[in-house]
């Protein structure tokens, strides 16, 4: 009953307490933001010194280190350039971490005082960042090798971490130094009998050290990270609107919506009102996190225009000008399975070479030129075709020719159109049928192999023939197969290989060059809402040895004398009666 009874006037009347008894806003002092400890732990069933594991070794140095402590602790700088502020969904950004680690003096003084070493060497090193909140990511990066020069005060080893982080949600991204850090120290040296090796440990810390806010632009700026002092046992309150939380960009904020989310899970009461968040502290010291939003006004989001799709429709240069004049004569389009009649792309003295191969004459393949169509006459075939329909696209140009989808096809994403049934001067599988005879066959597998016969030269069969070893008609044979492989070997030289290439123009081809949009209507975003999170660290009270405690209603007896008249005589009578009263019980503070 008492805490349901609290609870009740701190939600209602916080604002008004506070105020009345002049309760004073309590800023944490908090280490800096880019200053962080890493802890080290050596790890457990390696070979590290003669006494045993990494973590005997490691108590040992600690022990034998004047000043140097129980542990191994990093003290490291951290630099970031990652952003102030992202947007949730607009992609990763990219992020460099440069960390400043110095060696604490419990590695440092037993190296360099006790075991004499000017140098120690830091063996695959790996060194991690993490980010949680509005993006899980984990960024690492692995050091295998680094002389650390121990003359250095203090002695540091500098390291950058980069990679991209994506942020997906609303809220805050914090960067703390993850847990995988680890790192093999090498020593290499005797101590009093004890040979150390080296001491391989693994390193965390829990304090963040930066932070991004994930937010629409437009939605209410919050400080980052937030912490508030409290002390057990009463009521803190922060204000905030105007304060840790301003307008982004103008937007103003919403009155009244600071709201609280969700309590702090490990106990305590919080709870908002004045553009304020009050907390009710547990008897118990620790850190409570409470969840809080705030909004501010919606905002128009303008129209964005959509794109028609572009694409470029080219022939590859023939060599029209040489006498044999290799030249295209027509091609046909398709659009999404759909295809065109033939377009000519060849005339002779104005007249049209035939679109059909059946019909070509020895005008059309040898003296008719590449004649390129009118943008019109392409515009026209495309439109004819039912997968696009007339005054659903527009073609300029001569060669290249600029083909836009508008209209029905417009602003949106469209494929491309494609080049089908070209037909040129000479097959379009010509070439590949030349280069092919000039080619010696190969032979068929698990043909045996059998010595070619020696090569006859004119000189040899001039001999044969002049003392009868052949018959003129195998002379003849023989000076005719002589000439045939000449033409082969010729042939196939780079420079005719290229000639003979020239002579096959290559089909038209289709890119495209815009890609199609569709056009993003104007779109109210709603109230736009910031997430975020406030500490509360909650510590012993110095100054109250009570707490309040309940406030009970319980039954009592009051009696008193009045004088009454008996027998012509006054005389005091006592009179009693139960009442119900109300008490509000102490207790001593444990």
């Amino acid at each position: 009953m008492m805490m349901r009874s609290v609870k009740r006037w701190v939600a209602i009347g916080l604002t008004a307490a506070v105020a009345a008894v002049g309760l004073e806003v309590a800023t944490p002092v908090v280490a800096g933001a880019t200053q962080v400890d890493l802890v080290c732990q050596g790890i457990t069933g390696d070979n590290a010194s003669s006494l045993g594991d990494s973590k005997a070794t490691l108590g040992l140095l600690s022990t034998l280190s004047p000043g140097g402590g129980s542990g191994l602790t990093f003290s490291v700088d951290i630099t970031t350039n990652a952003p102030a502020k992202a947007t949730p969904g607009s992609g990763a950004f990219k992020a460099d971490f440069d960390l400043a680690l110095t060696l604490p003096d419990s590695v440092v003084k037993p190296a360099r005082e006790l075991l004499k070493l000017s140098s120690v060497k830091v063996k695959n090193a790996t060194f991690a960042i993490t980010a949680s909140g509005a993006a899980d990511a984990e960024l690492s990066t692995t050091l295998p090798e680094l002389s650390v020069d121990l003359n250095q005060s203090p002695v540091v080893v500098r390291q950058r971490i980069s990679g991209s982080i994506d942020p997906k949600r609303s809220g805050a991204i914090i960067y703390k130094p993850s847990s995988s850090t680890k790192m093999t120290i090498e020593i290499n040296a005797e101590m009093a009998g004890v040979k150390i090796n080296s001491l391989t440990v693994t390193c965390g810390g829990s304090k963040e050290f930066a932070t991004t806010a994930v937010q629409i632009p437009g939605s209410p700026n919050v400080t980052q990270p937030l912490y508030q002092v409290a002390y057990t046992a009463t009521v803190v309150g922060r204000p905030l609107i105007g304060k840790d939380v301003t307008p982004d960009n103008g937007n103003p904020i919403t009155s009244d919506s600071l709201a609280l989310t969700s309590q702090a899970p490990n106990g305590g009461y919080s709870a908002v009102g004045g553009g304020a968040a009050f907390f009710l502290a547990p008897r118990e010291p620790g850190l409570y996190n409470a969840q809080y939003s705030v909004c501010a006004a919606s905002k128009t989001v303008p129209e964005v225009p959509g794109v028609n799709t572009v694409q470029s429709l080219s022939i590859p240069p023939t060599a029209t000008d040489t006498f044999i004049n290799p030249h295209p004569i027509a091609m046909s389009l398709q659009f999404k399975g759909a295809k065109t009649a033939p377009i000519s792309l060849a005339s002779f003295l104005g007249t049209p070479s035939p679109t059909n191969a059946n019909l070509l004459g020895f005008v059309d393949q040898f003296l008719a030129k590449y004649t390129p169509p009118a943008a019109g006459t392409i515009q026209a075939a495309l439109e004819s075709l039912p997968t696009i329909g007339k005054g659903n696209v527009q073609v300029t140009g001569s060669g290249p020719w600029t083909i836009t989808l508008v209209g029905a096809l417009g602003k949106s994403e469209q494929p491309k159109v494609e080049v089908v049934d070209f037909l040129s001067w000479l097959p379009a599988d010509g070439l590949q049928q030349v280069i092919g005879a000039l080619k010696p066959a190969e032979p068929a597998p698990g043909t045996p192999t059998t010595t070619a016969p020696p090569v006859e030269t004119i000189a040899s069969l001039d001999a044969k023939l002049a003392s009868g070893q052949i018959t003129l008609q195998q002379w003849l044979d023989g000076r005719l197969g002589l000439l045939k492989n000449d033409i082969i070997a010729g042939a196939t030289s780079p420079a005719t290989i290229t000639a003979l290439t020239a002579l096959f123009p290559k089909s038209p081809e289709v890119v495209i060059t815009t890609d199609g949009k569709a056009t993003v209507p104007q779109t109210e975003t709603g109230p736009l809402c910031t997430a975020f999170t406030i500490g509360y660290f909650v510590i012993p009270n110095p100054f109250d040895t009570q707490v309040l405690g309940a406030t009970q209603t319980r039954t009592v007896t009051k009696c008193s004398y009045v004088r009454v008249k008996s027998k012509g005589k006054y005389i005091k009578k006592k009179v009693c009666k139960k009442v119900a009263v109300k008490a509000t019980t102490t207790a001593k503070k444990k």
